[in-house]
């Protein structure tokens, strides 16, 4: 599925030691340019996606530019995920990602490695 500048995947099957387990988790692709002409749109698919009760995943490997904006509504989601102890993460942050986050002061908020 894909929406202006995101699109996702759902499901994460294991299986171990005779047990099986369906852990569902959504995974999103960030876009490579996320500035707030994105954020409506990005804002609904967070809330849409928060009230499946499902952990989120967000891929931020393409990301070139991302503004304030954007981190703003990325926090807001990771703080309402882990008030229903769900969670956020950030997989393969771009360099972009991470210097943006650094300047803004929430690499550590966001959990991300350099």
């Amino acid at each position: 599925m894909e929406v202006l500048g995101l699109s996702w995947t759902y499901a994460n099957v294991q299986i171990s030691n005779s047990e099986f387990r369906i852990q569902v988790r959504v995974f999103m692709k960030l876009d490579s340019d996320l500035s707030i002409q994105n954020a409506e749109l990005l804002y609904s698919a967070f809330e849409s996606e928060y009230e499946k009760g499902t952990d989120v995943s967000l891929d931020a490997s393409d990301v070139c530019r991302i503004d304030t904006t954007i981190f703003q509504i990325i926090a807001a989601l990771k703080l309402k995920l882990q008030s229903e102890n769900m969670d956020l993460n950030i997989i393969e942050p771009s360099v972009e990602f991470i210097d943006s986050a650094e300047l803004l002061g929430m690499k550590g908020f966001l959990e991300l490695v350099s």
